[in-house]
C-alpha cells in the first residue's frame, strides 16, 4: 500500500508540475512578431555602430536593385560608423506578409548623423524589405528605399 501511495503522489506531482509548466511559459512568437523585434533590434544596432549586429540580419544571398551586395552594405556600414557623431534613428513597421519562407515589409523610417533628432534636422525614407527563412532566422536578402542615405554621410 504505502508503495502505491508513493507512486500516486509522484504522479500527482508530476502531472502538477507539467499543467504549471504548460501555463506558465509563454508562447512562442510568430513570424510576424520575430520580424518586427528584427526590425528593432536592427534599428539598436544602428544606432550603437554594432556593424557585426547590423551585418548579422543581411543575408550572405542580399542583392538589391541598385546592385548593392553583402560585400558593398557591409563596407557603407563600415563607413557609416567612423567617427563619433551620433546616430539616430525611429522606424515604424507598415505592412507585413509572409508567404512559406519569404517576407515583406515596409518600414517607415526618420533617421539624423551627427545630431539628434531632436533638434528637428532628420530625414525620411521608406524601404521594402523582403526576408527569407533561414537557419539563424529571418535575414534580409533585399531593402530598397534606403541607398540614398550614404549621399548625407
Amino acid at each position: 500500500m504505502t508503495r502505491q501511495r508513493v507512486l500516486l503522489a509522484l504522479g500527482v506531482v508530476l502531472i502538477a508540475s507539467g499543467v504549471w509548466f504548460s501555463l506558465m511559459r509563454r508562447p512562442r512568437p510568430d513570424d510576424r512578431e520575430k520580424i518586427i523585434k528584427m526590425v528593432v533590434d536592427f534599428e539598436r544596432a544602428v544606432e550603437a555602430r554594432k556593424t557585426s549586429a547590423v551585418m548579422g540580419y543581411i543575408s550572405q544571398d542580399y542583392q538589391d536593385a541598385s546592385g548593392y551586395d553583402r560585400r558593398a552594405v557591409q563596407r557603407l556600414m563600415l563607413a557609416a560608423f567612423q567617427g563619433g557623431n551620433p546616430i539616430d534613428v525611429v522606424s515604424q513597421v507598415g505592412e507585413v506578409s509572409i508567404e512559406g519562407d519569404l517576407a515583406r515589409v515596409h518600414v517607415e523610417a526618420d533617421y539624423s548623423f551627427g545630431h539628434r533628432m531632436e533638434t528637428g534636422a532628420s530625414a525620411h525614407m521608406a524601404v521594402d524589405v523582403t526576408l527569407q527563412r533561414e537557419r539563424g532566422g529571418w535575414k534580409i536578402i533585399r531593402a530598397d528605399g534606403w541607398q540614398g542615405v550614404g549621399s548625407e554621410l
